[in-house]
């Protein structure tokens, strides 16, 4: 027993085991370097895939006639590398290359795919449609020009271009008077250099009022930081930038273009309407370099934005004054050390992203793309169908130990290289309308942006990142090289060839062999240079898994691919590398750890906010961040259970919640009265089940969508969510909270004029976390512990102390003409007759309703009730109660004579809301018929949250000399 166990002995630490799979196990998780770089195990010559010997065939069929037989084997095995000349020369004596040579010999593999025929259709489209469309909107800008002088200028352009005569002139006039005053010249960036302090006072004034219009900029400088790292002047950019737009396109050298078969374009040039219009709305986004505003674009009526885009697609050329942009260069990393580290992102006029986005969409209809591409597709969740494809071919390979090639590849500057003249060809050979053709050329041609205050500046090469255009235009180009590869290399899985994956210009190429990924590499090379595009190496990526010692192992003998002179080196066996945000290793995807979610919270906690809109960050573009990481990626339960309790420890401290404050308050769906932060232990591993499931089962349907079961959807989990939270004893009282969206506003969306204080105190009333003595008490109660200290002989809960208690009724007094006044207030600036508290003296009793008001929807009695949630009584009965007291026959003529209006025109509104902000559904629509806006209930809802936090505070006062009984 002591031989054996002395056999089976650990090398590196010494320990010994019973049996060699043991020992086996143990190496591979306590020493994984040493067992990936251990080889023992007996020595075979490497055996040659089917893979390999397809291509050394179509290799000998290519050498046929060219040189000698008697050196045939000595070139074959040049061109097979990694293989010997004896090794080469066994392989052609075996009856089954014989065989597969033959077969070859009509249908070489290393040829590029073959291209479908084109539809028969028309080359180029008639106007005659856009000419009825243009006379059939004049009426329309005639009316128009009687408000606005300035459409007649559309009117004669419009009559203009139906003549086939050119209107720029008249085209300029109306765009002119549009924009309006000239936009301020722009400045050059400054780069920041003011002190901590300083930043975060600048930070914070720039946060307030960035805060409503453009909160994706707050995140992006909290998150990802890349706007205050920005390390070079837009002098060093332009100077760096311009030499690389100036230099002229690549020629187009392609004997053929090589392409999948569109749809019919017909419609593509067809009249733009007024639903593609409303369908295609600004909303907020930047203005181009001619100033003009989203909003500002909208106020034009949609018929007549639609008479302008037919003029200019019967023009078939876009005015150059809407033709000039303004580039943004943002940071590629954290802290970008050359101009190179920069990605531009050209933005061209409102009006410009408007039309190309119509046409854009109408393109990504009819316009087909090759198989492997899954980016920059509408409706194709090309990120989880490349990272589960690439996930399952590394983790078959390593538990079959089947011989494995990949190459992940980084193409140079992909979208700012590209040839105008590779554009160009491919969209003619795919025979686009002729239209539209002339019409994109003309865009690249006339053309123009700068960078700051720099000088106009023209592409010559390069599709700009910012047009809606750029993913159809940049996909079709790839598409041509895609189809360059040989059509017989790839991994088999699943009755598939797998021979590679491509998110637009992240394209990973897969093989079995050597001589498979050498081919792929450089059939992909050769079609990139084609098109004006280069491999970058230095950041390209080869990982040769072979099977050696019963595993698959990278060799550590440094094996290279040699692509037109330069070499790409294997990676090391524990290499790492980020494909489409998701880690992977030689095993597959990475497991993820709880630090990711630290480095978020750390962030955030920083970041000069108030409370609730720290929790909106988190919430809105914290975890959301996180999400595809932690669904795509290798996360257990564990991780996300550490991650859900450093999250819950963040938010407790930002908002002062109790550490006894229910989880479900945090993890409930903000319209059901929760904070709205997702539960990662609950949530990622069914998103994910239903994320992965749906691809996999897309990918390999013959075999996993058996297995894929059915998920619930988004609406089930948050119906869980909000059940778990009114299920609480702090959370019975939100149950309505989405009976009116007014109850919640101001968590989802939190105002910067409401003082962190205030905030705070809000939550804790929302969330029932106030500190009475019911609640302080839990599970240690005895005697009159749980008793008000005020006095009263009733339990001390919150609904007490806010409702009922005699020793704040001040406070709660002020809450309630608080709320009241809010009514008041807005109808008399509105300008609506409007009675505060008025007495009617009746022969019955005497009525005193809060408010009578008369709006334009009509008169209305409203009475003002700030009642408790979780009493006996529903909602709907107090409601109904107060409506009834008020709705007399009597009442409403007295009402209706001080009015002055008929008795049958009165209303009876109950404003009904609980104590913790929560809207009784049929007050806050009665409200809104009546004439208040959604913004007023919002508000309201603010004021009784604050009022709460002033009780409170003057309950403590009143008590604070008063023991606690023993």
């Amino acid at each position: 027993m002591a031989s054996r166990t002395q056999e089976h002995q650990c090398r590196h630490c010494g320990r010994t085991f019973c049996s060699r799979i043991g020992l086996a196990k143990h190496t591979r998780s306590a020493h994984p370097e040493e067992y990936a770089l251990d080889e023992s195990g007996p020595k075979r010559c490497k055996y040659w895939t089917q893979e390999e010997m397809t291509i050394m065939a179509a290799i000998e069929l290519e050498l046929e006639g060219t040189i000698p037989n008697t050196q045939m084997n000595r070139n074959l095995a040049t061109r097979m590398v990694g293989r010997t000349i004896k090794s080469v020369e066994g392989v052609r004596a075996r009856p089954h290359y014989r065989s597969l040579l033959e077969q070859l010999r009509e249908n070489n593999i290393l040829t590029p795919q073959e291209t479908p025929g084109q539809l028969d259709e028309s080359y180029e489209i008639s106007n005659q449609q856009l000419d009825e469309a243009i006379l059939a909107g004049i009426p329309a800008a005639v009316r128009a020009s009687e408000q606005n002088e300035s459409y007649q200028f559309l009117i004669n352009a419009a009559r203009t271009v139906v003549q086939d005569l050119d209107p720029q002139n008249d085209l300029l006039m109306w765009i002119t008077r549009i924009i309006g005053e000239a936009p301020r010249p722009p400045r050059d960036r400054i780069l920041n250099n003011s002190t901590t302090q300083e930043t975060r006072r600048e930070k914070f004034s720039r946060f307030r009022r960035l805060w409503d219009s453009d909160r994706t900029a707050i995140a992006e400088d909290i998150l990802g930081n890349v706007r205050a790292k920005a390390r070079h002047t837009d002098q060093q950019l332009r100077d760096y930038w311009s030499d690389q737009w100036s230099a002229p396109s690549s020629e187009w050298s392609a004997e053929e273009v090589r392409h999948p078969q569109d749809q019919s374009m017909n419609h593509v040039w067809n009249p733009i309407t007024e639903s593609d219009i409303q369908i295609s709305e600004p909303t907020r986004t930047a203005c181009g370099p001619d100033g003009l505003q989203a909003e500002v674009w909208r106020k034009v009526p949609c018929r007549l934005r639609a008479l302008f885009f037919n003029t200019i697609l019967r023009r078939g050329t876009m005015p150059s004054v809407l033709l000039q942009a303004r580039t943004t260069m943002i940071p590629k990393k954290d802290m970008p050390e050359t101009e190179a580290d920069y990605r531009p992102i050209t933005v061209p006029s409102v009006v410009v992203r408007q039309l190309h986005k119509i046409i854009g969409k109408r393109l990504e209809s009819c316009v087909t793309h090759v198989e492997q591409q899954k980016g920059l597709r509408r409706g194709v969740d090309g990120l989880a169908l490349n990272v589960v494809a690439l996930n399952t071919l590394l983790v078959e390979a390593n538990k079959k130990r089947r011989e494995l090639h990949i190459a992940v590849l980084d193409v140079e500057k992909a979208f700012d290289r590209v040839s105008h003249f590779a554009i160009m060809n491919i969209i003619k050979a795919r025979q686009w309308p002729k239209q539209l053709v002339q019409y994109i050329e003309s865009v690249y041609q006339n053309g123009s942006t700068r960078i700051g205050a720099g000088p106009w500046l023209r592409n010559a090469r390069g599709i700009r990142q910012g047009d809606p255009l750029s993913s159809t235009l940049f996909n079709v180009v790839m598409d041509h090289v895609l189809l360059a590869l040989p059509n017989r290399v790839g991994y088999l899985h699943a009755g598939q060839r797998w021979s590679s994956l491509a998110f637009a210009d992240d394209v990973v190429l897969v093989a079995t062999s050597r001589a498979g990924i050498t081919a792929q590499i450089t059939a992909f090379s050769d079609a990139l240079k084609k098109v004006g595009l280069n491999l970058n190496l230095r950041k390209s990526l080869y990982l040769p898994l072979m099977p050696r010692g019963g595993r698959l192992v990278v060799p550590a003998e440094g094996l290279s691919i040699d692509i037109d002179g330069r070499r790409l080196w294997a990676a090391p066996h524990n290499v790492r590398w980020t494909y489409l945000g998701v880690a992977f290793g030689a095993q597959g995807v990475c497991h993820n750890t709880p630090g990711k979610v630290t480095g978020i919270l750390d962030k955030i906690d920083r970041a000069p906010l108030k409370p609730l809109q720290k929790l909106a960050m988190l919430r809105d573009y914290g975890i959301p961040s996180l999400t595809h990481q932690l669904v795509l990626g290798n996360t257990t339960l564990t991780t996300l259970k550490q991650m859900d309790i450093k999250i819950r420890r963040i938010i407790r401290k930002w908002l002062r919640l109790p550490f006894d404050s229910a989880n479900a308050y945090i993890h409930g769906p903000v319209g059901d009265g929760g904070l709205g932060i997702i539960e990662l232990l609950t949530q990622i591993p069914a998103i994910r089940a239903s994320r992965v499931g749906a691809a996999r089962s897309q990918l390999f349907e013959g075999i996993t969508s058996q297995q894929h079961r059915t998920l619930t959807s988004r609406l089930d989990r948050r119906i869980a969510r909000a059940k778990r939270l009114h299920e609480t004893t702090d959370g019975i009282d939100l149950a309505k909270s989405r009976d009116n969206k007014a109850s919640t506003a101001w968590i989802s969306n939190p105002s910067t004029n409401l003082q962190g204080w205030r905030s705070l105190g809000m939550v804790k009333i929302h969330s029932g976390s106030l500190p009475t003595r019911v609640r302080t008490t839990r599970g240690r109660r005895s005697g009159s512990q749980h008793l008000c200290r005020a006095g009263c002989q009733t339990a001390e809960t919150a609904a007490h102390v806010l409702q009922v208690c005699p020793s704040v009724r001040r406070p709660g007094c002020a809450r309630h003409n608080s709320a009241l006044n809010l009514f008041d207030g807005y109808a008399r600036r509105t300008g609506w007759p409007v009675w505060l508290e008025p007495h009617f003296n009746l022969e019955e009793q005497g009525y005193r309703p809060d408010l009578l008001v008369v709006s334009p929807k009509g008169a209305f009695i409203i009475d003002v009730s700030v009642v408790s949630g979780s009493g006996r009584r529903p909602l709907a009965d107090i409601n109904d109660a107060k409506i009834r007291k008020y709705k007399t026959d009597a009442l409403l003529q007295a009402a209706a004579e001080r009015a002055n209006v008929q008795p049958g025109q009165i209303k009876v509104i109950g404003a009904t809301i609980t104590w913790r902000g929560v809207w009784y559904g049929r007050s806050a629509r009665d409200l809104i018929q009546a004439g208040y806006p959604m913004f007023i209930l919002e508000w309201m809802t603010t004021r009784v949250l604050t009022g709460g936090t002033c009780i409170w505070s003057a309950f403590r006062a009143a008590t604070a000399g008063r023991r606690v009984a023993a």
